[in-house]
């Protein structure tokens, strides 16, 4: 496996485009939490393949980033192959994760008409993202209720 942070350095034509996706990428909790998000919205999303991400994520990530970045529980939310099982290892890393929000799934924008009108918050719950994905266990629902009343 090639890591992006493995990649050639900048040329000397590089434009500053260029030179900021390779900084960004040079960092390995940037590459980690693309990856781990990535992860959780793919199909083939397994206990097998989360966990040793998580653990080997546990040494390199600052604390803040478990309790605040909502990208991967969102993305595991929405996965139809979410599992009850994958959801509570991914609590165990992010315990923060069931009062996280995030505009990425409203179909609102901030100065919609309808949202201003109906005073529609553009920010969703996980519960929102769970219970809109068909395929997510009713169990997720009751602990993500539990969890953030």
């Amino acid at each position: 496996m090639t890591f992006p942070w493995s990649q050639e350095l900048p040329r000397p034509g590089s434009t500053r485009g260029e030179e900021a996706t390779i900084e960004r990428f040079a960092k390995p909790e940037d590459h980690y939490a693309s990856l781990l998000e990535d992860m959780c919205a793919s199909e083939s999303v397994s206990l097998g393949l989360l966990e040793p991400l998580l653990e080997s994520m546990k040494g390199v990530m600052s604390e803040d980033y478990w309790i605040t970045d909502s990208r991967p529980a969102f993305s595991l939310c929405a996965n139809r192959n979410v599992s009850l099982e994958l959801f509570e290892l991914l609590l165990e890393y992010f315990p923060t994760a069931a009062s996280f929000t995030s505009s990425q799934f409203c179909n609102f924008s901030e100065e919609s008409p309808e949202r201003l009108h109906q005073d529609f918050s553009v920010d969703a719950y996980l519960l929102h993202i769970a219970c809109a994905n068909e395929f997510c266990p009713d169990l997720i629902l009751k602990l993500l209720l539990k969890t953030n009343p």
